[in-house]
């Protein structure tokens, strides 16, 4: 079973890469509550057993105003909890705030940190599919940062590791808030 639903999470992730992929809008444009969303992915994983705690920390930015895709973001937003939840032994850490013109979204945990290519490209902002980066332990690695950083690049955003001075990973999705 576990097999199973590993090949099923793997199907649907290249799927959905290479319908991202296919195009260079985002198709459903809507108005939005950012800080809403985050808080409400958040909320989503403290039902899940068995899995590290994540919480939302930092300071509430107040109301963030988003014009995109709101099911994108919310999917770019849950591959990078759930990879921090699948790697790390501990507890996940997300926060959100306002920088300028932007909102910052940052998911952090105390795990192994990300391999050595992954970090290089999202650190130079380079693709992670091409060439596509392969697995020790074989298979294809990095399709849900793919997938979240093809998501913030249609919103005229950006992924991008922060440093980590704990250990562990701290990914930064920026996306451009509504003027």
């Amino acid at each position: 079973m576990a097999q199973s639903r590993k090949v099923s999470r793997l199907s649907q992730q290249l799927f959905e890469l290479a319908a991202l992929q296919s195009t260079e809008q985002v198709l459903h444009r809507e108005r939005f509550s950012l800080d809403d969303l985050v808080t409400d992915a958040v909320q989503k994983f403290e039902f899940v057993e068995d899995t590290p705690s994540v919480t939302l920390c930092g300071v509430p930015p107040g109301r963030l105003e988003l014009d995109g895709d709101l099911h994108l973001i919310e999917r770019a937003l849950t591959n990078l909890i759930d990879n921090a939840v699948r790697h790390a032994p501990g507890p996940v850490r997300v926060s959100v705030r306002r920088e300028g013109a932007q909102a910052e979204i940052v998911v952090e945990d105390g795990g192994p940190g990300l391999p050595g290519e992954l970090h290089e490209r999202l650190d130079r902002g380079a693709s992670l599919r091409d060439p596509p980066i392969k697995r020790a332990s074989g298979g294809i690695g990095g399709l849900g940062l793919a997938i979240a950083q093809r998501v913030a690049v249609l919103h005229g955003g950006s992924l991008r590791p922060l440093p980590a001075p704990q250990g562990g990973t701290r990914l930064c999705m920026a996306l451009p808030l509504t003027p």
